[in-house]
């Protein structure tokens, strides 16, 4: 009782709200970097050295697409995750975490060893996807 009545203090403190919003900037500027390379870098490569043919800066341009396509996935999934937690009237991340903190350390190796479990699991269904 005496847990969760902690937990409920500290989860109206809304100290979880500056760092949220500082990641969320932090992503955007990410974001807006990488997608203003993608523009740019062309001209940039062909500045540097006139003698490059089409596939040379061709392949930067999809490292970058592969990473502006990452970090677009990953927003998304984590919006989404956002509206399934507030749809489901479960708690905040924050209070969620500092839960998990309060937990015993062979609780916390357990759902480490688990979400590594899964996490392995799931690379060898996509790699068995794949081939």
């Amino acid at each position: 009782m005496e847990t969760t009545m902690r937990l409920s203090h500290l989860d109206s403190s809304g100290a979880g709200d500056f760092t949220e919003k500082k990641f969320s900037r932090v992503g955007y500027l990410v974001f807006g970097g990488l997608l203003l390379l993608w523009l740019l870098l062309p001209g940039a490569i062909r500045q540097f050295d006139p003698a490059s043919g089409g596939v040379d800066p061709a392949i930067w341009l999809l490292i970058l697409l592969s990473l502006l396509a990452f970090f677009m996935l990953t927003a998304w999934c984590w919006w989404l995750l956002r509206r399934f937690w507030e749809t489901l009237g479960l708690p905040r991340i924050e209070l969620m975490v500092l839960h998990f903190k309060s937990l015993e350390l062979w609780q916390q190796l357990g759902f480490y060893w688990l979400s590594f479990a899964l996490l392995l699991l799931v690379s060898v269904m996509c790699l068995a996807a794949i081939c």
